[in-house]
């Protein structure tokens, strides 16, 4: 049998603000970004993302940059050709209140993931007030779907012209933060520990 027990989401979330003017241009960023969060690993389907964002050019004279945050990770480097210079900036890695603070000020968290166990990170980013645009796998639907349409957009994850559509979307449109933001203080790591007990005393009375 298997019980699926969801994470919670650290209550500092809900209050991160976004990176002053100064932070910023201290690291080269501009006020105005779209967030990629995570390792560069196959799962995480950079390239469709990357072609979206191409698209998003192509059609967005003053489009916003993507930036990548986390580990280098492995598998291909990201291929950034036909892309406008300065349309994709590395960040690299960053410490937790730095990384809050970016995702707050994202104008939308991009979480194109073929495969995740589960979909934190759009939970976080929905915690800190931003919008997000996301694969439409079992995983995140499990834990967003209720949002989709509104603070969240879920497309096919293979399907580059829905994620530029979506980008553009968010970059039309702002949206009132407070029922993501409802919707994550649902998972909280008291449920978590609540579930993982409840099931360890399942599996103690069904011992022989």
């Amino acid at each position: 049998m298997v019980t699926v027990t969801p994470l919670g989401v650290d209550t500092a979330w809900f209050d991160a603000s976004p990176p002053s003017a100064r932070w910023l241009a201290a690291h080269g960023l501009p006020e105005r970004y779209l967030l990629f969060v995570g390792a560069l690993e196959p799962r995480k389907n950079l390239p469709t993302l990357l072609e979206a964002v191409r698209g998003l050019h192509a059609e967005v004279a003053d489009a916003p940059p993507l930036l990548l945050v986390g580990p280098s990770g492995w598998g291909p480097a990201p291929d950034l050709s036909r892309l406008p210079a300065g349309a994709v900036a590395a960040v690299g890695y960053l410490a937790t209140n730095q990384l809050r603070s970016l995702v707050a000020g994202a104008s939308a968290l991009c979480f194109p993931s073929f495969y995740e166990g589960f979909g934190l990170p759009p939970l976080e980013a929905l915690a800190a007030g931003t919008q997000v645009v996301a694969s439409d796998i079992p995983a995140v639907r499990e834990v967003v779907g209720p949002l989709a349409g509104k603070s969240v957009r879920l497309v096919p994850p293979m399907d580059a012209d829905a994620f530029t559509d979506a980008l553009i979307g968010v970059l039309k449109e702002e949206v009132d933060p407070a029922p993501g933001r409802s919707h994550a203080r649902t998972f909280t790591w008291r449920r978590t520990a609540e579930h993982t007990a409840a099931v360890y005393a399942s599996v103690t009375r069904s011992d022989p």
